[in-house]
């Protein structure tokens, strides 16, 4: 189940390469490898990474830190890298106690589970990521490329401190702009504990 404050995507409102020379020396002809045999395996191809739902720890509660896949009613940790990450947990608060994340432009989420906390999250992504879905500050689906059709919001810039108004000057004439403000968000870069504002520009996914 989902909490969060109205947003309407729209309304900016606040919201060397080092040249060398490869000498070479002239060498005799070898004569060419003989073919392999038909026995030998065909080498295997290199194994691309995972983008599945299940990847990382699909069935854990996720704990602060940890970045989510999500469909509105149920969620999943994943490596911060997998395109699926969406959103972001930055703390847990009791169970069914979700509104009390429902601060600036943060949202909520409790799991049906009685014995699982309830999330605080923010949007997870990183300068220029597009987004299939984003719908009252929740983003659902995946992180694809600004080309790909399915393309919704860009994630065109993130500002340090409160930029709401550095957005909208940035985003002047984008129909599909709009900020998203965490204040005190962790930093997840930074040291253990570190804390820091920062602002999320969204718009159209070209341009």
């Amino acid at each position: 189940m989902r909490t969060f404050a109205a947003l309407v995507i729209g309304t900016l409102a606040f919201v060397s390469v080092t040249a060398c020379t490869i000498r070479t020396t002239s060498m005799p002809e070898s004569p060419p490898p003989p073919p392999p045999s038909s026995s030998s395996p065909a080498p295997t191809p290199p194994k691309p990474p995972q983008t599945g739902a299940a990847d990382v720890r699909s069935n854990s509660t996720p704990k602060a830190g940890d970045c989510i896949g999500n469909d509105d009613r149920s969620v999943w940790v994943l490596a911060c890298a997998n395109r699926g990450a969406v959103e972001r947990v930055t703390k847990q608060v009791g169970h069914g106690r979700s509104d009390d994340c429902i601060t600036d432009d943060y949202t909520g989420f409790d799991f049906e589970d009685k014995s699982k906390p309830s999330l605080c999250l923010m949007l997870h992504g990183d300068e220029g990521d597009c987004y299939t879905a984003i719908d009252q500050r929740v983003a659902t689906g995946s992180r694809v490329d600004c080309a790909d059709p399915k393309a919704k919001v860009r994630l065109k810039k993130i500002v340090d401190g409160d930029g709401r108004d550095w957005c909208r000057d940035f985003a002047a004439g984008d129909p599909n702009a709009a900020a998203l403000f965490y204040g005190k968000a962790p930093d997840f870069g930074g040291a253990p504990g570190a804390v820091h504002d920062v602002t999320y520009c969204l718009g159209s996914p070209k341009g």
